[in-house]
């Protein structure tokens, strides 16, 4: 069996009560962590560069972004994206 479709069968599969207490804490402090981080730098130029990018691409309003305002899945990933493959490098 192909590696996603395993990992597919797992996640599809694993309920809520499965998840140990402190990996249910531990998912509910970063999302918190992203949330804040998010608002607190939503007004730096260099988000503000990003959205004014995002809104000049138009599309279909299906995501709304966290510095207001909605655009396209693919546009709010030009955010998204950045951000976690930061993450990554700084948590190696």
């Amino acid at each position: 069996m192909e590696l996603s479709k395993l990992i597919a069968k797992y996640v599809v599969r694993t309920k809520y009560e499965d998840l140990p207490e402190e990996v249910v804490n531990f998912t509910k402090h970063c999302i918190l962590d992203y949330f804040a981080s998010a608002i607190a730098g939503s007004n730096q130029a260099p988000i503000q560069m990003l959205k004014e990018f995002v809104v000049e691409q138009g599309g279909a309003e299906q995501a709304t972004l966290v510095t207001g305002g909605k655009t396209s899945v693919t546009h709010a990933a030009t955010v998204v994206i950045p951000a976690a493959l930061a993450l990554a490098e700084w948590k190696k």
